[in-house]
């Protein structure tokens, strides 16, 4: 299990909060992102948000508490691409900014996929 990073276990355990759902168009393409990442970049995903970049052992639905994804305040605008997310660890939460449909080369691709430019609060 350590070689593998199982996306879609993820996200079957994940809580939605501030106006976010499964079924809102961001997070439909923050987890076709993320399904995508290597596993390393998975991995550094994971520990951004949860400060460990491993998942539980028997699974996700072990976590604690449950990865939360929270909409940061702000409008889907241009200004929101401006943003960068946030995250708090100790709550395994990621504040994810109200990105429009193009965030995925504003987001992920141009200029994160090290997450070492990512605001840890």
């Amino acid at each position: 299990r350590d070689e593998s990073l199982d996306v879609d276990d993820l996200r079957q355990h994940t809580n939605y909060a501030g106006g976010y759902h499964s079924d809102h168009y961001v997070i439909e393409m923050f987890w076709e992102i993320l399904k995508g990442f290597s596993l390393e970049n998975r991995k550094k995903f994971l520990k951004f948000v949860t400060g460990c970049s491993r998942g539980p052992l028997l699974g996700f639905r072990y976590l604690e508490p449950l990865f939360c994804i929270q909409r940061a305040t702000g409008t889907a605008s241009e200004e929101a691409l401006d943003q960068l997310p946030t995250s708090a660890t100790c709550m395994n939460l990621l504040k994810l900014p109200p990105y429009q449909r193009c965030f995925h080369n504003a987001l992920f691709v141009n200029y994160h996929v090290n997450f070492k430019n990512f605001a840890l609060v």
